[in-house]
């Protein structure tokens, strides 16, 4: 009973560690995201990207 008392804050504190990781993954995925997609290099790509695709068409 000790044993199960003494592990319930460590479990505890990785499942909000893991839950704070997920949300941070997220959150600077987005962010990469829309910033390579608002450059001045992505939108290049971008335009690059749509104009093969309407040429292999």
């Amino acid at each position: 009973m000790e044993v199960a008392f003494s592990l319930a804050p460590i479990i505890l504190y990785l499942l909000f560690m893991g839950v704070a990781v997920f949300v941070l993954y997220l959150i600077i995925q987005a962010a990469v995201r829309n910033g390579i997609n608002s450059s001045i290099v992505g939108k290049w790509v971008r335009e690059k990207k749509d104009a093969d695709l309407n040429d292999e068409n």
